[in-house]
């Protein structure tokens, strides 16, 4: 996958129309799905406030894949389970652990793998799925509060 060493930056005008302003020509939200399935980094700054609209834009462009395939990507319990996220302390972790998912599967090596696998990439799914359960412990574990130690209770008047 390609990267850019600098995103590139998409203006989007008041009219919703968005300019790429490395090509200075107007694009359209297919072009941008277009980039991101190639690897290319862009941004897209909201011309009126100036805000960085970037997640917001993907976030259209999954919704409108979504609504035309036949079997979609992000299946409707998965869906369910992720709003369920929102708002909850473990956001975050969540955040994070579909971020390593993804990048574990984009990982050339990883891709190659399993496609030389076949029928036996199910197996590799499943070695993947447990090492992403140790990463998610590895992190719970590190956000949970410690605590203290047995000799400081015993010495705390008020234990």
């Amino acid at each position: 996958m390609a990267r850019a060493a600098q995103p590139t930056t998409i203006k989007r005008y008041a009219n919703r129309r968005l300019y790429d302003t490395s090509t200075g020509r107007y694009v359209s939200r297919k072009t941008l799905e277009a980039m991101a399935q190639r690897g290319e980094v862009f941004v897209v700054l909201d011309t009126v406030t100036s805000e960085d609209i970037t997640h917001s834009v993907l976030g259209q462009i999954i919704v409108a894949q979504e609504a035309k395939q036949d079997h979609p990507l992000l299946p409707t319990e998965f869906m369910r389970r992720v709003i369920g996220f929102y708002g909850d302390g473990l956001r975050t972790v969540l955040a994070c652990y579909l971020d390593f998912s993804l990048l574990t599967l984009t990982n050339e090596t990883v891709r190659q793998r399993m496609t030389e696998a076949g029928s036996s990439a199910i197996r590799l799914m499943e070695e993947q799925a447990q090492q992403n359960i140790k990463f998610v412990e590895m992190i719970l574990f590190n956000l949970t509060p410690r605590q203290p130690e047995a000799k400081e209770r015993k010495n705390d008047p008020k234990a």
